[in-house]
C-alpha cells in the first residue's frame, strides 16, 4: 500500500521517543515485559530524560520554522515532545491516535485514559480524540502490518488536508519503518532504517 498522490510537498521532522522504562525492562526480560501490566503506558527512565537534553539542540535548530505538532497519545512520546520542544514558541500540538505505536497485546502500547493525559498537558489539542478509554487496544490481537500501514496512509491523508506547511511529528519506531518501509514511495535508504531512541530525521514529503 502506497501513497502515490502528489499534491503537497511539505517538509516532515520526525523524533522517536526517547528510552521508557518497558525499554530497560526489555534488557533484562526481553520482550515478556511489554505484556507485564506494570509496564501500561510507561514514563521515561533518568536515561530517557538525558536523551531528550541531548536531543533539545536540534529541535531548537528547527522548532521556529514548524507550523504544528503532532505527537503520539502515549506517555513516553508526550513526555519526549514537552522536554524537547518548547511549547512556548507557540506552535499549536495536537495528539493523535493515527501515529500511536502498533496497537494490541503489549500493555507497554496502550495508553491511559484520556481525562489523566489532559490533565497532564491541558495545552496541547485532543480533539481527534473522542475515546475516554482505549478502544484502540486489545490483548487479543496485534495490529499487522496490513493494519498499521493502512493506519499510516489515513494519517498521510489527514496531512495532506491540513492547512500547515511544515510539520513535526513525536510518533514511534515501528510507525515509522511502516510509514517508510509501506505506505510511501521512498527512495532514501536512511528514511527506512530503524529509528533509535530520541532520534531526529528531516525529510521532504511528496503527497
Amino acid at each position: 500500500m502506497r501513497a502515490g498522490i502528489k499534491e503537497r510537498e511539505f517538509p516532515f521532522e520526525q523524533p522517536r521517543p526517547a528510552f521508557a522504562l518497558h525499554n530497560e525492562a526489555f534488557k533484562i526480560r526481553g520482550r515478556a515485559a511489554y505484556s507485564d501490566p506494570a509496564f501500561l503506558d510507561p514514563e521515561l527512565t533518568a536515561l530517557g530524560i538525558a536523551q531528550c537534553g541531548t536531543l533539545k539542540p536540534s529541535v531548537e535548530a528547527i522548532q521556529d520554522s514548524l507550523d504544528l505538532v503532532v505527537v503520539s497519545p502515549l506517555r513516553r512520546t508526550l513526555m519526549t515532545a514537552a522536554l524537547a520542544f518548547d511549547q512556548r514558541k507557540g506552535t499549536p500540538w495536537v495528539a493523535h491516535e493515527l501515529v500511536r505505536e502498533r496497537i494490541g497485546k503489549n500493555t507497554c502500547d496502550k495508553r491511559r485514559a484520556l481525562t489523566e493525559i489532559k490533565q497532564e498537558y491541558p495545552s496541547i489539542d485532543f480533539a481527534h480524540m473522542t475515546h475516554e478509554d482505549d478502544v484502540c487496544w486489545t490483548p487479543h490481537h496485534r495490529e499487522t502490518p496490513a493494519e498499521m500501514a493502512k493506519r499510516g496512509l489515513i494519517f498521510l491523508e489527514w496531512l495532506r488536508g491540513r492547512p500547515e506547511a511544515r510539520i513535526g511529528v513525536v510518533t514511534h519506531s515501528a510507525f515509522l519503518s511502516t510509514l517508510f518501509g509501506e505506505v510511501l514511495d521512498c527512495h532514501e535508504p536512511d528514511m527506512k532504517r530503524w529509528f533509535e531512541n530520541a532520534e531526529l530525521r528531516a525529510v521532504r514529503l511528496h503527497l
